[in-house]
């Protein structure tokens, strides 16, 4: 049998340990939810880490596409701007021919500019209305000129040629400009996919600071959690002890009882046989104990 004031101290750390237990399993309620809270914060921050990392390494792919494609114009440009070069310094190689020739026929203006002038004037002998003096002296005019021109005929294929130069420069400063522009643009492109490439990873820098605070956080969270559970067994446990003295207590005390009342049963019986034996008179409480 336990003491009564040890049984007393029992039952009232029984009562402390299960406002104490009920305390924990709260605890553990609120930091498992706060736990699972952080924690798929953590993952949606994760999550936005890897997609931003996949976005990050596609621009890099088109951003260095783009810089290569520029190196390659680049080069093409360089190539069409060093073929103007070449050309022009042709040009004037045929120029200077050009003027020793003029020079050699005693001309005093150019072959080109003397023809655009045999144009014009024949053009205002036919389309505008003039005296017959004035018309005779243009036509001795453009006659004066044309005579000019035939001691330079042997010029018609330097001129030819240097005609043929100016526009082939023509062509290739066309073809140089396109080029030049093609550049600026494919370089424009590439110069924002490695904008967004530097936003896009000065937002993962941030990301990542994020998600170690909330990796930091869960993990004290669920350190917390393990040691309210591993508190709440030890308290079971000893709630358990307590519970199991004082219900081994309980069961004695019920067999002591059951013990108690068998004996005065018995003790009943013995006597209701005497009176049976003896002949004395029999009670309705003789006959219960009997039937007992």
């Amino acid at each position: 049998m336990i003491p009564k004031e040890e049984k007393e101290q029992l039952i009232q750390k029984s009562r402390e340990l299960s406002r104490e237990i009920i305390s924990l399993q709260n605890e553990l309620s609120n930091v498992s939810e706060q736990k699972e809270t952080v924690f798929r914060q953590k993952e949606a921050v994760t999550k936005e880490i890897l997609s931003l990392i996949s976005e990050v390494k596609d621009f890099k792919q088109k951003r260095n596409e783009l810089t290569k494609k520029v190196r390659e114009s680049k080069k093409k440009r360089d190539e069409s701007n060093s073929d103007v070069r070449k050309k022009i310094d042709e040009i004037k190689k045929v120029k200077l021919e050009k003027d020793k020739l003029i020079q050699k026929a005693g001309l005093d203006e150019d072959p080109g500019y003397m023809r655009k002038k045999i144009e014009i004037l024949e053009m205002k002998q036919q389309t505008e209305p003039m005296s017959f003096a004035k018309e005779k002296e243009l036509m001795k005019t453009v006659k004066a000129i044309k005579a000019k021109l035939d001691k330079v005929k042997s010029l018609g294929a330097v001129f030819e040629k240097s005609q043929s130069i100016s526009h082939e420069i023509d062509e290739l400063r066309g073809k140089t400009e396109n080029i030049h522009k093609a550049v600026q643009q494919t370089a424009q492109e590439s110069q924002n996919f490695h904008e967004q490439i530097i936003e896009k990873s000065k937002r993962i820098d941030e990301l990542k600071v994020k998600e170690e605070e909330l990796y930091k956080k869960f993990f004290q969270l669920k350190s917390k959690f393990n040691e309210a559970n591993e508190l709440l067994k030890q308290k079971l446990v000893h709630m358990g002890e307590i519970s199991k003295k004082i219900g081994a207590e309980k069961k004695e005390i019920e067999h002591t009882k059951e013990d108690n009342t068998r004996k005065t049963i018995s003790e009943k019986k013995r006597a209701v046989e005497q009176k049976l034996k003896t002949g004395g008179k029999i009670t309705t409480e003789d006959l219960l104990v009997m039937q007992q």
